[in-house]
């Protein structure tokens, strides 16, 4: 069975949509899927209470906005399947991929297989701003001496179940981009497979100046992980 981990803060109006997108796409494995949100009230809840009996839905409601990151773990933590998947719940990740990239894991096992908007034939929507297309890949190439994944930004993903329960206790899930802490302190190897980014459906980012500073400061405890902390324990 696959485990799709749908974390989402404020998205009422894109969820649903993603949601019917599942009621129309042919996965041929089981699957649940499983939202963590950290949205206040049950907004978004309510919106999505006419798929709890057409699709195999868990939701997971958090007190207050915790991160994306712990929101994904929360969500790895509760599956019940042999392979866990993370994607937005915004409508810029499409359900299509998710069996290309489980067929990928089944074919590499102990890898964590990475949708990625910068090999082969993936793209971003010609629609995404220049000044965002830009933050993406500058966020990406600082990420290069951590990992040889080109996109390490991207939140879509797939692992075994069995390698996320070896590597939890030593994740710090911090900011918002879990596969990056993944990469790094799981040593797994790693494969990307191209895909299409799309726009959000409805709403608007939520990727703020708060959201960029967590992010370096996810990026300062990885650098120092890998080449600090990892290389004392080696003496």
């Amino acid at each position: 069975m696959i485990s799709i981990v749908l974390p989402v803060y404020n998205e009422s109006e894109s969820l649903p949509h993603v949601l019917k997108m599942f009621l129309e796409e042919d996965i041929k494995d089981d699957f649940e899927l499983i939202v963590v949100d950290d949205s206040p009230g049950r907004e978004t809840l309510d919106a999505c209470s006419e798929f709890s009996g057409k699709l195999a839905l868990r939701f997971i409601h958090r007190a207050r906005r915790l991160g994306l990151a712990s929101a994904v773990v929360r969500g790895f933590a509760e599956a019940r399947g042999e392979y866990v998947v993370c994607m937005d719940g915004d409508g810029s990740h499409s359900p299509k991929s998710i069996c290309q990239l489980v067929e990928s894991l089944k074919q590499n096992t102990g890898a964590i297989v990475v949708a990625s908007r910068y090999v082969g034939d993936g793209s971003i929507d010609e629609h995404w701003s220049w000044y965002r297309k830009w933050i993406s890949r500058v966020s990406c190439l600082i990420t290069r001496p951590l990992t040889d994944v080109h996109d390490a930004m991207s939140g879509f993903f797939a692992l075994e179940k069995s390698l996320f329960d070896e590597v939890k206790g030593a994740l710090q899930p911090r900011g918002y981009k879990i596969a990056l802490e993944l990469l790094v302190k799981s040593g797994a190897r790693s494969i990307e497979v191209p895909f299409a980014f799309g726009l959000r459906i409805k709403g608007c980012s939520k990727v703020s100046i708060k959201v960029m500073i967590a992010y370096l400061y996810q990026l300062l405890h990885l650098y120092s992980y890998k080449f600090l902390h990892k290389k004392s324990r080696l003496k």
